[in-house]
């Protein structure tokens, strides 16, 4: 069995895929009122397991299957009539997650099936790295990122010898919108964005737009950039290389006014992104 674990990218190097954590063990239940900071791949090992995702129905995840689970996507997870579950799961960051999975035509929310021979592979990918933790290599971080774009070439692979039709669902008109929207608030997120000008980029109106947006990823699409530019403001806060730069350059790179980017991290952090900057050095 392997506890969760978080890991930090000790090179200071953006990476396409990066593993932001990692474990495998027996799964108690699961509430993520706000999601999870990054994509999230599932595999069960043992037992089943029941995801429920906002504005859809649930999900039983079955022995040797695979779930995606985008970032930030409001969801809870438990075991199956109390029965004992064991899951192996990667927390996956990176600039190219999420398009890298788009491009693969890997499906999220959709369980993918392994045989036995995927699942026990899996399982060592998953304890290699767990233990790379403890690797004191210098490209330790690059090569889990090869290692994550292997897994996903992996998953890529079963998803098309198999053709599930399920997996084309996702292929919609207005999926395809959101990611655009998704796309746009990523690239932009530093920039003075109207949730309207996005709206209409993508050819929707601005109610209709909110109301897919939050059925999708269980969050408005304000909420969500906001959620974006403090994500980039804790990487700016971690950064060796931007030690120099003061709170108030930080909230002006991730385009926020500095006394609501105050108040808006310590709401979602507890403690000011001053507070958090002096934490982070004093023990990392």
């Amino acid at each position: 069995m392997l506890p969760f674990r978080l890991f930090q990218n000790y090179s200071n190097q953006s990476y396409p895929l990066s593993l932001y954590s990692c474990g495998l063990h027996e799964q108690t239940s699961q509430n993520r009122p706000i999601g999870y900071p990054t994509l999230q791949c599932f595999i069960n090992f043992e037992g089943e397991g029941v995801f429920h995702f906002a504005g859809q129905q649930k999900i039983i995840l079955e022995v040797g299957q695979v779930l995606l689970v985008p970032g930030k996507l409001a969801h809870e997870y438990y075991p199956e009539q109390d029965q004992m579950w064991i899951l192996g799961y990667m927390g996956i960051s990176g600039y190219l997650a999420e398009s890298l999975i788009s491009a693969s035509a890997i499906p999220m929310l959709t369980p993918i099936s392994l045989n036995y021979d995927q699942l026990q592979q899996t399982s060592e990918r998953i304890h290699q790295m767990w233990n790379s933790h403890y690797d004191e290599e210098q490209h330790v971080d690059r090569n889990i990122s090869v290692q994550l774009y292997d897994w996903l070439i992996v998953l890529s692979q079963i998803v098309a010898l198999k053709e599930k039709p399920s997996a084309v669902v996702h292929s919609t008109p207005s999926t395809h919108a959101l990611q655009r929207a998704v796309h746009l608030l990523q690239q932009h997120y530093n920039e003075n964005i109207r949730i309207a000008n996005i709206a209409y980029a993508v050819g929707y109106s601005v109610q209709h737009f909110q109301r897919l947006f939050k059925e999708t990823y269980g969050v408005n699409p304000l909420t969500y950039l906001q959620r974006l530019r403090l994500e980039q403001a804790i990487l700016l806060l971690e950064s060796k290389e931007n030690i120099h730069l003061t709170i108030q350059e930080i909230s002006n790179l991730v385009g926020m006014d500095t006394n609501y980017f105050i108040r808006l991290f310590k709401k979602e952090h507890g403690i000011t992104p001053a507070q958090y900057r002096h934490q982070y050095r004093q023990y990392s």
